[in-house]
């Protein structure tokens, strides 16, 4: 959670105890925002990988050749 976020959050608490939905919200906003990077990491990874496979795959066609 960003900071600002975190401040106002804490802000909250302090001042206003009573204004649960408020904090709610908060946390619920930061989860969306969480949901979002974890959706946006997954595709790199799935990019990631298939570059890795593209490798293994040169890797082991390289290896065939050599022993041939």
């Amino acid at each position: 959670m960003p900071i600002r976020q975190m401040q106002a959050f804490t802000t909250l608490v302090i001042e206003q105890p009573t204004a649960i939905g408020a904090r709610r919200r908060l946390l619920e906003e930061h989860q969306t925002q969480v949901q979002q990077r974890l959706q946006e990491l997954q595709q790199h990874l799935a990019v990631i990988e298939t570059k890795i496979q593209f490798y293994q795959d040169l890797e082991s066609k390289q290896l065939t050749q050599e022993s041939s």
